[in-house]
């Protein structure tokens, strides 16, 4: 976890565990919902969306995912260090792109983490477009045309969340 970014609860652990031991085969990926804490410090409860919305955006919190270790080294997956704001998104990217077996990717119904926002990839966030548009090209092989329209989607949306933060809370969230 990040700084001020923690478990949603103190068996949090134990209650994955179980999870995925209640499982036909081992997950290579897990993911979950997220509790977002905003500067005021409201909870608010973050649906997941689907995994396979990630070359449309970031699909939870990165709090919220567990990946299995094995799974990447077997592919050599590394944290790509040339992205400085958008490295996490990087990082699924690669790590979903080697998985094969969707069985190996579980969802968790419950929110896994409490995430503080307002980190860095908020406070830049125009030049986190950037960084996720160079992803879609290079990491996901999206076609040059899917990619811009994507950045500019995620750019006209980010200049609307500025103008009326209140419409992100309303459209995205249910209260905790």
């Amino acid at each position: 976890m990040n700084a001020g970014d923690q478990f949603n609860g103190d068996q949090m652990l134990e209650k994955i565990r179980d999870t995925i031991e209640r499982q036909e085969k081992r997950p290579y990926f897990i993911y979950g919902d997220a509790i977002d804490i905003t500067s005021a410090n409201k909870s608010l409860h973050k649906v997941a969306k689907p995994y396979p919305m990630y070359y449309k955006t970031m699909f939870t919190s990165h709090q919220a995912m567990l990946f299995n270790k094995s799974f990447g080294l077997k592919y050599n997956i590394l944290y790509p260090l040339e992205y400085k704001y958008t490295g996490d998104y990087a990082y699924i990217s690669l790590y979903l792109k080697n998985i094969n077996d969707k069985d190996r990717i579980l969802h968790l119904g419950f929110p896994v983490c409490r995430f503080s926002l307002g980190g860095t990839n908020e406070i830049h966030r125009f030049k986190a477009l950037k960084e996720d548009y160079k992803i879609r090209l290079e990491i996901m092989g999206l076609p040059r045309i899917n990619a811009f329209t994507l950045y500019l989607l995620h750019y006209c949306h980010t200049l609307l969340k500025k103008s009326i933060p209140r419409l992100t809370q309303l459209l995205r969230y249910n209260k905790v």
